[in-house]
């Protein structure tokens, strides 16, 4: 186990080059396995969660063959329909080898996701998923038990949006018998990308806002593709360019499109950008002020920058408020920036920031991946030293992370506990 020691005050300059997203390629790891033909993924970072994900896969009998940040996976030979607990319960991606599994091999066996703890993340639609295409569902000793002689085409209507049981869906969609009609789909950026993973496969899928209409195939093509950019570590380094006045971060390999929503709320916070094709100038040269601010699904501001623009605004000046639509228990860190300094309060789902909060240096721990983030942004601007424990938590979405703020002048040691 490992820790980050911060040295705080430092005014941060340079560039930095945004990693392939993680919650792009999770997906598209699962999709190429259901082509059963070779497929190459490009700019696929290297972490945790993608180690995990490619374990499981290779467990069910996929060879994948890694080189650089390239990828090739061919799953012409799956030996396998059971994925253990092992690496199941470190990833909530995890879940959609279940309908791979049924699509492929007709069963499946799999274990319950893990994943970060941001209150209930319940599966109960990806479940309606698998009923609803003609799939047994048992669950027992802590994982599921799914059966299909062929998936069958249905009409489902999400009761509110769900980037997972999405996914799921259109894998589920994709080799089924006839057409699936998915209402109130997400539409983020990483399921797009799956969207056009599985068209360039073979597979007619038409999108009209948050309708998705699947056709069916019996045989799908193999596909190279390159992951897009991660836009939350984007949004990351965005934000962490408003901690201290004087910082200036140019941040190559965006998409402007995806950040959208996150650039307008920086904006109005006082961060200031300058945007040429796919790299982003952010910097401060003035005070923030206080925002109040919803999480909601795209295109709506991400619930995953939801942790990190907290601790921006804990620095800004005059009273902000933050809810959260999608997880609107996702508060844990709260503790963790308080003490920082931050002074945050959370009443019902919103979380209320007093700002001007003048940060000082402490032990604090990492809860879960953004929330490791945020701590990070928040020692960044805080008085003395600050040492995060939990790290692991924040190498399973940032590739690099402390080398890239190095980079940027920021005084950050990896430092193992025995140290």
């Amino acid at each position: 186990m490992a820790n980050f020691v911060i040295r705080g005050g430092k005014r941060l300059q340079g560039s930095v080059s945004i990693s392939g997203s993680k919650n792009a390629a999770l997906p598209l790891i699962a999709a190429a396995v259901l082509t059963r033909k070779p497929c190459v993924l490009e700019d696929i970072p290297s972490l945790t969660d993608i180690d995990n994900m490619i374990s499981i896969a290779q467990e069910l009998g996929v060879s994948i063959k890694t080189q650089q940040d390239h990828i090739r996976i061919f799953a012409n030979k799956l030996t396998s329909a059971a994925a253990t607990y092992e690496h199941m319960g470190k990833l909530r991606a995890s879940i959609l080898f279940a309908s791979v599994l049924l699509s492929t091999m007709g069963r499946a066996t799999i274990a319950i996701p893990g994943g970060c703890i941001l209150g209930p993340r319940p599966t109960d639609l990806h479940e309606l998923v698998f009923r609803r295409m003609g799939a047994v569902i048992r669950v027992r000793h802590g994982q599921y038990e799914l059966t299909a002689k062929k998936l069958k085409g249905a009409c489902i209507d999400f009761p509110h949006v769900s980037v997972g049981a999405t996914q799921q869906a259109l894998l589920a969609a994709a080799c089924a018998e006839g057409t699936t009609i998915l209402s109130n789909a997400s539409i983020e950026p990483e399921t797009m990308q799956l969207v056009d993973f599985l068209r360039a496969a073979g597979v007619d899928i038409g999108v009209e806002n948050r309708t998705m209409k699947i056709s069916g195939v019996s045989r799908l093509s193999g596909v190279r593709m390159r992951v897009i950019p991660d836009r939350i570590e984007a949004g990351t380094f965005l934000l962490l360019a408003g901690m201290l006045q004087g910082n200036d971060i140019r941040i190559q390999n965006v998409n402007p499109e995806h950040l959208a929503t996150p650039i307008k709320i920086a904006h109005a916070l006082g961060i200031r950008t300058e945007i040429k094709q796919n790299v982003m100038r952010a910097y401060r040269d003035r005070a923030l002020t206080g925002q109040h601010i919803m999480a909601k699904p795209y295109p709506g501001f991400p619930t995953d920058l939801q942790p990190i623009v907290a601790a921006a605004l804990a620095r800004a000046a005059g009273k902000s408020v933050v809810k959260d639509t999608v997880f609107s228990e996702r508060f844990a860190y709260i503790n963790e920036l308080n003490r920082l300094g931050a002074g945050i309060t959370v009443k019902g789902d919103a979380a209320h920031i007093p700002g001007g909060a003048s940060l000082s240096g402490a032990n604090v721990t990492a809860t879960d991946l953004r929330a490791g983030a945020a701590l990070v942004l928040a020692a960044s601007a805080a008085e003395n030293t600050t040492m995060i424990s939990g790290i692991e938590h924040i190498q399973r979405g940032y590739m690099m992370f402390d080398a890239k703020l190095k980079k940027l002048g920021m005084d950050i040691t990896c430092r193992s506990q025995s140290q």
